[in-house]
């Protein structure tokens, strides 16, 4: 059998699945993404005041879902998002996420902030690394985040293990003095 025949039996393979099932299938991934959305925002809310004192910030009240790919079209089958994120009225432009992130395919749970600069980001960085030693915190163009790596076994906790990590993000802010006192250095 040659690269072609291979080619055009799993393509027919896949079109064969697709006519039976693209419906149930998208449907699937939408609820899929509203349950992950959902125990995101139950996490956030019910910590929400740990989250607002430990980073030292005023969150707006609304807590957004937060997707991507949020059309098939920009599907990589290598990275993408499911979770929720708020504005904070303090301190200018900056949001917090909440979310279940793959990248190459490994699932992970990850607390975020977005600056409006490099800059900020850079500098939120450094003051965590500094302020908490061993923080698996990192920095990606004006996102500071932690993550934690989501195993098969965590899955069916996924709010427990939200929670600690959200738990752990503000207590690394709450050593540092939080978001307002690093930006003012």
């Amino acid at each position: 059998m040659n690269k072609l025949e291979i080619k055009t039996n799993a393509t027919t393979e896949l079109l064969i699945e697709g006519i039976k099932s693209y419906p149930q299938a998208l449907v699937a991934i939408r609820e899929f993404r509203d349950a992950l959305e959902a125990i995101c925002r139950d996490a956030v809310r019910d910590n929400l005041p740990l989250i607002a004192n430990s980073m030292d910030i005023i969150p707006l009240d609304e807590i957004e879902p937060d997707a991507w790919p949020t059309k098939i079209s920009a599907c990589d089958g290598k990275w993408a998002k499911v979770g929720v994120r708020m504005k904070i009225r303090n301190g200018g432009q900056m949001e917090l996420g909440y979310s279940v992130e793959w990248n190459d395919g490994t699932p992970c749970l990850v607390a975020s902030i977005w600056f409006s600069e490099n800059e900020t980001a850079d500098r939120a960085l450094a003051a965590l690394k500094r302020g908490v030693p061993g923080v698996q915190a990192d920095v990606q163009k004006k996102q500071v985040y932690l993550w934690k790596n989501l195993t098969p076994s965590e899955v069916g906790e996924i709010r427990e293990t939200m929670v600690e990590l959200i738990q752990e993000w503000s207590g690394a802010w709450r050593q540092i003095g939080g978001v307002m006192r690093m930006l003012q250095k």
